[in-house]
């Protein structure tokens, strides 16, 4: 009989906590991709890519999905039953609120067991590599707009204006000042031109046709020289365009054993004389962060019960609406 009771109460919350572990990872991971879409698309960063970058976003969204599902399993599975009057029918037959706890704590403590393993260990992981793969493969995508009639300071000690800007993205009728000493400029003016990219090697490569070159120090015009060429390459030190990686993990990057491990040299560090109480006290929280995502999915048990049991007639939907209200409250 007793077995007979949890099988049923779970098959009335398993439901809608699937339902609701979708709707919340849906609405949390379309928040993520809206977000960075514009990014995406302004560094044209291939479809495989970018989905292997939000998928990185996931452990760490299911942290925070999970213990929400489980309110909103129970809330709505007990909603279910109060709604067809079968808590009545369960205390009729002496099965009162603390016997329905028991599977509900037991779904719970499921929840729980989700959730622990991923706080600990695969959410801080994902984080760290999310982080990679966005300074890798989005970050140091270097795209330069170039538009016509307007000049563009977006290449290091180069300023640069296009008469036309050419569907290729070949420049026409240029100008360019080169040189990082004000003092002695040079000067080019060419019938094409365009910048070559080479992200992989942080390289960039300015290319003019057909056109003349004008050097000199400005203090002394006689030593000015007038060079005219077919073709001109000029290397570009493009390193500060490109986003690197930190060398140090932020506390959502750090599992909890490296979280431990450092909490303890920074408390180290602080008894010998070098105070550092912001850095001790961020590992802290994220430590305890990281135990109270996954207890909230016992918390939310024993929530839930007194909840779903009080809804009375309105059913899985007021179940629903209520533990979204919990959830935004």
């Amino acid at each position: 009989m007793p077995k007979i009771i949890d099988r049923y109460v779970l098959r009335e919350v398993v439901p809608p906590f699937l339902v609701g572990l979708l709707l919340v990872t849906f609405v949390l991971l379309m928040n993520q991709t809206l977000l960075l879409a514009d990014l995406f698309i302004d560094k044209s960063v291939p479809a495989l890519q970018a989905v292997r970058i939000l998928g990185l976003l996931v452990p760490s969204i299911l942290v925070f999905a999970l213990p929400m599902a489980v309110l909103m399993g129970i809330l709505g599975g007990l909603a279910r039953l109060s709604a067809d009057s079968e808590v009545v029918a369960f205390r009729s037959l002496g099965v009162g609120p603390r016997r329905l706890a028991r599977p509900l704590l037991f779904f719970g403590l499921c929840g729980f067991l989700l959730t622990l393993p991923l706080a600990l260990f695969f959410a801080p992981r994902a984080n760290a590599a999310w982080v990679k793969a966005m300074t890798d493969s989005v970050l140091a995508r270097v795209r330069l707009k170039v538009e016509p009639l307007e000049f563009n300071e977006t290449l290091p000690d180069i300023v640069f204006f296009a008469r036309e800007v050419g569907q290729d993205g070949v420049w026409h009728d240029v100008f360019a000042a080169m040189g990082k000493d004000p003092a002695k400029p040079r000067l080019a003016m060419a019938r094409s031109g365009t910048v070559r990219l080479f992200p992989e090697k942080r390289r960039a490569i300015l290319e003019l046709t057909d056109g003349v070159v004008y050097s000199g120090p400005l203090s002394q015009p006689a030593e000015d020289t007038l060079t005219s060429f077919e073709r001109l390459e000029e290397e570009i030190d493009v390193e500060s365009l490109f986003a690197a990686v930190p060398s140090e993990r932020r506390v959502r990057e750090k599992d909890i054993g490296e979280l431990v491990r450092d909490l303890r040299a920074l408390e180290a560090r602080r008894l010998a004389g070098a105070e550092e109480p912001r850095q001790i006290r961020a590992h802290r929280i994220e430590i305890h962060k990281k135990l109270a995502l996954p207890a909230a999915c016992l918390v939310f048990a024993l929530l839930g019960l007194p909840l779903g049991v009080m809804i009375g007639r309105a059913g899985r939907t007021g179940g629903f609406s209520l533990g979204l209200a919990i959830i935004l409250l």
